[in-house]
């Protein structure tokens, strides 16, 4: 009948709440009170169990800037939505991490559901290139000797250091990207 389709229905969805890989609370969008949550979002925001944050959890004290939470309560109001925000958040003990943010108001805007995916591992990797970029940028325009990079399927210019313009007698980097040609620097073509 309607009623045991209807009760199996809300098992299978409060197992996939319960059981996800992922944190998933759910909020009473006019208190901003939680009503649900899963064990991943207990351990992600570093709470003892669900009902410790059931009754503690205050999502502004979650949040690394206040305005932050406040334009994300904006949009949940004005958009019904945040989708794919990634923000910087902090757990019970203050420690920092990283959240990818989807929250989706009701139709009736009553409750929010939210999930938060810990991104912290893929910004601090992130952070870790940029930071090599950087010392290869350094290294590469500080180098006292010349140094170009090109692209092997076209052989033309990327980029070159100071040393590298001046030594192949160009203007300037872009002079060099734009008009160096390897085969134009060789004295004798069997050296190709």
């Amino acid at each position: 009948n309607a009623i045991d389709e209807l009760k199996a229905s809300e098992e299978k969805y409060r197992n996939l709440y319960h059981n996800s890989v992922i944190s998933k609370h759910t909020t009473d969008f006019t208190t901003l009170k939680p009503v649900d949550v899963n064990e991943v979002a207990v351990k992600l925001f570093g709470y003892k169990s669900k009902e410790d944050f059931l009754q503690n959890f205050v999502p502004s004290k979650h949040a690394i800037n206040v305005d932050d939470f406040k334009k994300n309560i904006a949009t949940l109001k004005e958009n019904g939505e945040i989708l794919n925000l990634a923000q910087e958040m902090k757990r019970v003990d203050g420690t920092h991490f990283w959240a990818n943010i989807f929250s989706k108001l009701d139709s009736a805007k009553l409750f929010t559901q939210t999930i938060i995916i810990d991104i912290t591992e893929q910004i601090n990797a992130i952070n870790k290139a940029k930071e090599s970029e950087e010392k290869y940028k350094v290294l590469f325009e500080n180098s006292l000797v010349s140094m170009h990079t090109t692209d092997l399927n076209t052989f033309k210019a990327i980029n070159a250091n100071d040393v590298a313009v001046a030594l192949f007698g160009y203007k300037s980097k872009e002079d060099f990207i734009m008009n160096f040609t390897p085969s134009k620097h060789y004295a004798h073509e069997n050296d190709l």
